[in-house]
């Protein structure tokens, strides 16, 4: 049989006599089948509940009812086990609909509804309606044109039991918006709102309970809904929201002209997601008020055309991490930076332990916070903006990727200074850059300077060698150079390493390990004697 028999099959099985579909099951029957079916019943509907759940994942949503079929065993087990039924993926026949309601009887009901003919959608709100006090949560996946006054007059029938509404509509981008008219009297126990093309209410109270709140586009145009407006929103769910996601968040006037900052203080959230242009972000992040350990994904799009919105890195993180954002960099201990001419990305990972890269190369990491800019930005300034931004000076792994972008050594020694407890340095660079600014700037900025090169009044103290705990330095080259230039500029490239490590010597740690990728196995030619002082000054050199 096909999928699509069985379902009906299984459909048509409950309008069978009872004589036929589910005779008692013998200690013969129980007891001399498979394994499987000596298994305790509890156990049995566990396993059944764990398929269920992982089949509404796939694209045949009621898949799991295959397990109807197998034998009067199973299927006597399974009509009987309440929670298979109470998460409803609702099609165009209304017997599925109405045979999941009844064998649920107890339970609040789960409802996914998917793009489906206006006929078929009112006999479905038909079976709906008398049981909707509850239903727990209702998610439409549709197109936008789905939505109209059927669905409109169907959710201002009210239900008291609401806890998620998913408005997401399957095309990529939402054209205009709806007016559900959604209302706090409708849903007053909401926990969890998703929208997209549909518009939202202006009454503060409507999110009052809110733990999670996506708000995307086409949500304001019909309701003239504002940032402040979404300021009050979220002030009234500050107590309990844990998930915000604003992203392509359109307001349907300019940002607010108010001067005055209002610190929503949202002090249990969890996680903040923006996609947003500079203009809007900008104007929201000033207000909001984060706890330390938030994870945060901001993706800010700068202007392609015209003059910057800030004029430099510095401005720019300044406008989108302002001082009560900033709380998110505060006990960073692990940082990646990525500089490209029309991308700027900063990542923090938290771990276990700092010295993963050394002793656990394949320790897992979790990234907690993404902030980048995409488009034209003062990309020359960018390493010495990173420190600005609140950063912690107890941060110990640090990772620079710069594929063709050369920064200065004043701008290597600003950010290696930042940080005197780093122990694990990793660069990633086009093979151009080992010799233009991306690398060998590095090791200028981690030399221990010379006495001449510090004013008089600096104590020897002061001359320590940025980053004294190092350990690791990790030089990873990307592909992009000729080879007869890539051979030219080794000699001088390595004279700078051993220079560095020779100045640091007696005055810092001793590097455990120098390590280089994709980089110079096949030059070897020529730089014995380079190869012999790194031997002296590092533990352990890799060549890869």
């Amino acid at each position: 049989m096909t999928s699509g028999t069985n379902l009906r099959f299984a459909m048509s099985l409950p309008r069978q006599s009872a004589a036929r579909v589910k005779p008692s099951p013998t200690r013969r029957e129980l007891l001399g089948g498979s394994p499987i079916h000596r298994l305790p019943v509890e156990i049995l509907a566990e396993i059944f509940v764990v398929f269920a759940s992982l089949e509404s994942k796939t694209v045949q949503k009621a898949g799991w009812t295959q397990i109807l079929l197998v034998c009067k065993f199973w299927y006597s087990i399974a009509c009987d086990v309440a929670s298979l039924w109470k998460v409803i993926h609702v099609n165009p026949n209304p017997d599925w609909l109405r045979l999941c309601l009844d064998r649920a009887p107890r339970c609040v009901i789960d409802l996914h509804i998917p793009q489906l003919h206006p006929r078929d959608f009112n006999a479905a709100r038909h079976i709906i309606v008398p049981d909707r006090h509850r239903i727990r949560a209702l998610h439409f996946r549709t197109t936008h044109d789905f939505l109209t006054s059927n669905v409109a007059d169907f959710l201002t029938e009210g239900f008291p039991a609401l806890e998620e509404l998913t408005f997401l509509p399957i095309e990529w981008r939402v054209k205009r918006g709806t007016s559900l008219g959604l209302s706090a009297d409708a849903f007053p126990c909401l926990r969890t709102l998703v929208l997209s093309g549909v518009s939202i209410p202006r009454e503060p109270r409507f999110y009052q309970n809110l733990r999670s709140f996506e708000l995307h586009e086409k949500c304001s145009e019909r309701s003239g809904f504002t940032i402040d407006d979404l300021l009050d929103a979220l002030h009234a769910a500050s107590p309990h929201l844990q998930e915000l996601d604003l992203s392509r968040f359109d307001p349907t006037s300019s940002p607010s002209n108010n001067q005055a900052i209002r610190q929503i203080h949202l002090q249990s959230l969890r996680s903040l997601y923006m996609e947003n242009d500079f203009v809007v972000a900008s104007e929201l992040t000033k207000h909001l008020r984060v706890p330390s350990n938030v994870t945060l994904r901001l993706r800010i799009s700068l202007p392609s055309s015209g003059p910057a919105p800030r004029d430099t890195t510095e401005q720019l993180f300044a406008a989108i991490l302002p001082p009560n954002m900033r709380i998110a960099f505060d006990s960073a201990k692990e940082l990646s930076i990525h500089i490209e001419r029309n991308r700027f990305v900063v990542h923090v990972f938290d771990s276990t332990s700092s010295d993963y890269q050394i002793n656990r190369p394949n320790e897992r990491r979790s990234e907690r916070v993404n902030v980048g800019f995409f488009g034209p930005y003062t990309y020359d300034d960018a390493l010495q903006a990173v420190p600005t931004f609140g950063v912690s000076q107890r941060l110990t792994v640090l990772t620079v990727t710069s594929p063709s972008i050369p920064q200065s050594v004043a701008a290597w020694k600003v950010l290696l200074g930042a940080f005197p407890l780093l122990n694990t340095f990793t660069v990633y660079a086009g093979r151009q850059m080992a010799f233009d600014g991306a690398v060998d700037g590095a090791f200028v900025g981690l030399s221990r300077e010379r006495q001449a090169e510090t004013a008089a009044s600096i104590s020897s103290s002061r001359r320590t060698p940025r980053c004294p705990l190092l350990k690791a330095i990790n030089i990873v080259c990307l592909p992009g150079m000729g080879e007869r230039r890539f051979r030219s500029g080794i000699g001088p490239f390595f004279n700078i390493v051993v220079e560095c490590l020779r100045s640091r010597a007696g005055h810092a740690g001793r590097l455990e390990t120098l390590s280089f990728k994709s980089f110079m196995h096949s030059y070897r030619t020529g730089l014995e004697d380079s190869y012999a002082e790194l031997g002296k000054l590092v533990d352990n050199v890799d060549i890869l």
